[in-house]
């Protein structure tokens, strides 16, 4: 029985198209979309080590979405396309959808990418855990000039270090 590992992070499903059935792979190729490097290649190890992966993700404003291969699901939740909704309530919705995806995929391990919604969401199931943490919130918040959308996801990444 191969291990089944379930990844959360923003990620598009275009790059893995080699990973799923004829027919999804047909609608992955149509994405308009090409972002999530470090996902994809954690990703395609996984499955290339025999690995039953299951990726998580959401993009703002875009529908949920299921993809499917011999060992790869891929699932993108229901977005909303209001960054400002998002923000105030910090991705509570896509958090909550993510989080019921986790539990629903018999993962034996989570993988969140980013101190974000991601994180957020991976923390809420009880499968063992790990994060990948890729910047610093604190500087990119300094950065962008203390900017109230960078605020925000600082709050959130504190949230995910005190959960720690």
């Amino acid at each position: 029985m191969s291990l089944r590992v379930c990844v959360l992070g923003p990620v598009a499903v275009a790059p893995l198209t080699k990973f799923l059935f004829v027919g999804d792979r047909v609608r992955a190729e149509s994405s308009d979309a090409n972002y999530g490097a470090p996902v994809v290649a954690l990703v395609a190890g996984l499955l290339q080590q025999g690995c039953h992966v299951t990726v998580i993700t959401h993009r703002r404003g875009h529908p949920a979405a299921t993809f499917a291969g011999p060992s790869l699901r891929f699932i993108q939740v229901s977005s909303r396309a209001s960054a400002r909704s998002q923000a105030l309530d910090g991705w509570a919705a896509e958090r909550h959808q993510m989080t019921a995806a986790v539990r629903d995929s018999g993962a034996q391990i989570v993988h969140a990418h980013w101190t974000y919604e991601w994180a957020l969401a991976g923390l809420k199931t009880s499968a063992p855990l790990v994060i990948t943490v890729h910047d610093s919130p604190t500087e990119v918040w300094r950065h962008h000039n203390f900017d109230a959308y960078r605020t925000l996801r600082l709050v959130l990444a504190t949230r995910v270090r005190a959960a720690e």
